[in-house]
């Protein structure tokens, strides 16, 4: 490629020479005023020179001042204050720095999951707004854990109004195989125990954003565990909730496909996005 960019320079200043020989030779040197320019053996000699004096890889100052070199020998001093000598010069840098046309980055696809274990954790509106407006990514995907053989049928509706998807208790050992969807990228945990640091663990290994959701006081605290960072929040806060432009997650390492079945019974009901 840079021999092809040297030629096509090498060629450009022989027209330049064969234009100014026919129509101003008084700006050429002396001895450059009695060639034959029209010469095609000429023109092949002279290009096959100037190719030679460039440098072997391409540096874009030292080819400037190679062809500046070139012009001083060829031309008068004149010659470099006329208006061919500048569409010359943009010609040449057209060649050796064509515009590049910017690519559009590709938008990041991803969705959010939250897994709330209703048995011991409950949160209001305002604040599944607040975790909402954390992620950075849409919260899709709901999970709503719990015994619902034994919850009441009004909680079921409830949870399954809010457009959670509703989750075994018995399978959460499995849920690393639920959540493990290719678009998820952000994990909010509303859940305690040892299964839970598990499963953060091993999202955190995935190059997942991992968020442990839990209370202090009256507080909502909110502990980002990749980066440490930590939010909270209150409902008095739901009035004047403070934005704050979360960082962008890593991008996911390639994951194992979900699995929707457990000896032959759905492990997850996870609901269609809502459509955009």
């Amino acid at each position: 490629m840079e021999q092809d960019l040297v030629r096509q320079i090498a060629e450009c200043l022989y027209e330049q020479l064969h234009k100014f020989h026919q129509t101003k030779p008084h700006l050429l040197r002396p001895h450059a005023q009695g060639l034959p320019f029209a010469d095609p053996e000429l023109a092949k000699k002279a290009i096959s020179s100037f190719t030679q004096q460039f440098p072997t890889h391409f540096q874009a100052d030292l080819w400037l001042t190679q062809i500046l070199e070139i012009l001083a020998v060829c031309f008068q001093p004149k010659y470099f204050a006329t208006q061919e000598h500048m569409q010359f010069s943009r010609r040449i840098l057209d060649l050796m720095m064509p515009v590049e046309v910017p690519v559009a980055e590709e938008e990041e696809v991803g969705n959010a999951l939250l897994l709330l274990d209703v048995s011991h954790f409950a949160l209001t509106n305002n604040e599944l707004q607040f975790l909402e407006s954390i992620c950075y990514f849409p919260l899709t995907y709901k999970l709503a854990l719990g015994d619902w053989r034994q919850l009441a049928q009004e909680q079921e509706h409830y949870f399954l109004e809010q457009d959670f998807a509703l989750v075994h208790a018995s399978t959460q050992e499995k849920l690393w195989l639920g959540c493990e969807r290719p678009e998820v990228q952000e994990i909010l945990m509303c859940s305690y125990g040892e299964r839970q640091e598990k499963l953060c663990a091993y999202f955190s290994k995935q190059e997942m954003t991992v968020y442990r959701v839990f209370r202090m006081d009256n507080a909502l605290v909110l502990h980002n565990q990749g980066s440490g960072s930590y939010r909270f929040f209150t409902d008095a806060d739901a009035e004047e909730p403070e934005v704050v432009a979360p960082e962008p997650p890593p991008l996911p390492m390639p994951i194992l496909p979900l699995q929707l079945q457990q000896n032959g019974e759905p492990l997850l009901f996870l609901p269609k996005p809502k459509a955009s």
